[in-house]
This record gives C-alpha cells, structure tokens and sequence, in this order.
C-alpha cells in the first residue's frame, strides 16, 4: 500500500464507515401484521415459487426427454421455456404483494384479483401525491 492510503486511513478514526445512531424515526416504524405477512409469504410461494421451481426442472427435464425419450429438443426451447418460468417467477413476487389483501382483518380471494387492483390504486395514488410534493419543494 501506497504511503497516500495509508495516511487516509489514520486519518479516519478507526472505522470505515459510521455506525448507524438511532433517530427519532426508529419509533415510526411501520410493522407488517402476522396475518398479512403470513398471506403474502403463502402467495408467494405459490405465484413465484412454483414458477421458479418449475424453472430449475426444465433442464433435467429436457436432459431426459433427449436422452431417454430421444426426442429432438431445439436449444432455444429449452432456453425459452426455462426464461419464461424465471420471468413468472420474477412477476410471482410482485402480484404476490399487491394480490395480498392489505386489510388483516379480510382474507380476501384466492387469486387476488380484486385486492391487486385496489393496492395498485393505492401505489399509484401514494405516487402521484409524491410526486405532487416533490414538485411543489421544486417550485418554491
């Protein structure tokens, strides 16, 4: 090490980055109720995780259609089919959320179609009034 480095890290006191001071916000935290994270990890398992799971068994799957089986599999079906199970996989995670009922009180449905739709509403509304701030600090 260079003799420039070595006095920039006598420089620092001893750690190289500050630690974390708790502030005032730490009381506002926002706790996800049991209810609600246990029906998001439930959707989640079943609209990503399955996805993902059948993503990681198509390649042993076209391993044993073209050795055993000896049907011709073209490369990029295989590549194919494998990217559109991580895709759904991806997309799971994110409809997982907003499907989720946000009320723990309400189960809501099974696909979760209805809930999608007002969370997204909500999303969509918490953005614009962000966005509507933002450019009101900017004006002034």
């Amino acid at each position: 090490m260079g003799r420039k480095s070595r006095l920039k890290r006598e420089n620092t006191a001893g750690q190289p980055f500050p630690l974390p001071t708790k502030s005032s916000q730490d009381d506002s935290k926002i706790i996800l109720p049991n209810e609600l994270n246990g029906r998001i990890l439930k959707r989640g398992l079943l609209f990503s995780g399955l996805p993902f799971g059948l993503a990681l068994m198509t390649l042993p799957t076209a391993s044993y259609l073209i050795t055993v089986r000896h049907i011709d599999l073209p490369n990029a079906a295989v590549f194919l089919v494998s990217l559109l199970f991580f895709g759904l996989s991806v997309v799971g995670v994110t409809y997982s959320l907003l499907s989720a009922s946000w009320n723990p009180e309400v189960e809501g449905s099974f696909w979760g179609i209805a809930e999608f739709k007002e969370n997204g509403k909500r999303i969509v509304g918490a953005l614009q009034d962000e966005g509507a701030k933002r450019r009101e600090e900017k004006a002034k």
